[in-house]
């Protein structure tokens, strides 16, 4: 995975604003994400992913039932929803316990 940086963002400034405001503040929120584990990065990637095409749905549109949008899960037939993997059926719960005493049945 290629990870962000501030030279990454193409953000060419020779301002000396960018470089005592700007680059502090993305360093500050980037370099969190240089010491993810793989299961950290995995998430993480999946969830930008979604996020990116929800974003991208949203503002330039999408065909119904091609499963790339939200909206579309509303509308979809269950047996659509399970073949595109986006629903799971018949769930149990195989164990049950309390986080604290206060929490939980």
């Amino acid at each position: 995975m290629c990870f962000l940086s501030t030279q990454s963002t193409r953000i060419s400034s020779t301002l000396p604003f960018f470089f005592k405001y700007i680059q502090p503040r993305l360093e500050e929120i980037i370099q969190p994400l240089h010491h993810l584990t793989p299961l950290e990065k995995a998430y993480y990637e999946r969830m930008m992913t979604f996020v990116f095409r929800e974003q991208l749905a949203a503002k330039v549109g999408g065909k119904e039932g091609l499963n790339n949008c939200t909206a579309d899960l509303w509308n979809m037939p269950l047996a659509s929803k399970k073949e595109a993997g986006n629903i799971y059926t018949d769930l149990t719960i195989s164990a049950k316990a309390k986080s604290k005493d206060i929490n939980g049945l």
